[in-house]
């Protein structure tokens, strides 16, 4: 959880939300913007700073923080690419932005979800979803062939077989997969 003033600069933020903070930063949260604390590539291209590069224009966080501070609350998917200054990797968030008054003052009210998990689970099933479709298109386009009429002498079970070898091993694969999930 972290709360930015009308000028998207954190003003709080909860224990769980500190530790995502870059190490360096740890101490030093108060009054920069949410990208530039978790170390979002982005940030820093330009003067102003989280929020102002052109592909802050769609950033899920920005967004929503945006949003809030206009009086609407707004739930949107950040994906980040964040670098801690040696190593560059991935940090997907769902972010829900809610506004939230202050002494007559707007602020927006964040709660940051780490999906990063349910991100890569997504993409292992959809892969595998995509190469148990195709295994089965060849597996079916094989058996029409020694259906035909045309083809009774050529049969082509080698390649059946090896359809079929195909489709096992997937499945096999995200058997694993799921176990060890």
């Amino acid at each position: 959880v972290f709360l930015t003033n009308p000028f998207r600069q954190i003003v709080y933020c909860n224990q769980p939300f500190r530790k995502m903070v870059r190490p360096e930063l740890q101490e030093g949260i108060f009054g920069l913007r949410p990208g530039e604390v978790l170390g979002c590539v982005h940030a820093h291209e330009m003067d102003g700073g989280c929020g102002c590069a052109r592909s802050c224009r769609h950033c899920g966080a920005a967004l929503a923080i945006l949003k809030s501070l206009q009086g609407e609350e707004l739930c949107k998917e950040c994906h980040l690419q964040i670098t801690d200054g040696k190593s560059l990797r991935s940090l997907d968030l769902q972010i829900l932005s809610r506004p939230f008054w202050i002494d007559d003052e707007l602020y927006s009210l964040n709660t940051a979800f780490d999906i990063s998990h349910e991100r890569k689970v997504f993409a292992q099933n959809r892969t595998f979803l995509h190469n148990m479709i195709n295994a089965a298109g060849g597996m079916e386009a094989l058996l029409e062939m020694l259906q035909s009429e045309d083809n009774k002498d050529e049969v082509p079970l080698s390649k059946l077989h090896q359809c079929t070898l195909s489709m096992l091993h997937e499945v096999l694969c995200q058997y694993d997969s799921v176990a060890a999930e």
